[in-house]
């Protein structure tokens, strides 16, 4: 299975969130980025966990491997 995290439109596009700055992450971390946000949401949608309680669950998980990468 191959999931495409892009719509076609998008490709080749600089799109630029108000008040965010952009960050290049090469290929393979951005490939395991997604798969570790995949899984955790797999795994709280499968236990039942409301759709809010699943977004805090992949930020939270994303904050703290951040704070890992930071020490």
């Amino acid at each position: 299975m191959k999931l495409e995290t892009q719509h076609s439109s998008a490709i080749n596009k600089t799109i630029r969130p108000k008040g965010m700055d952009i960050t290049k992450i090469p290929a393979d971390t951005r490939k395991f980025v997604e798969a570790e946000a995949l899984s955790i949401f797999t795994t709280m949608t499968n236990a039942g966990a409301s759709l809010q309680q699943t977004l805090l669950a992949v930020y939270l998980s994303g904050m703290s491997a951040a704070h890992g990468i930071k020490e």
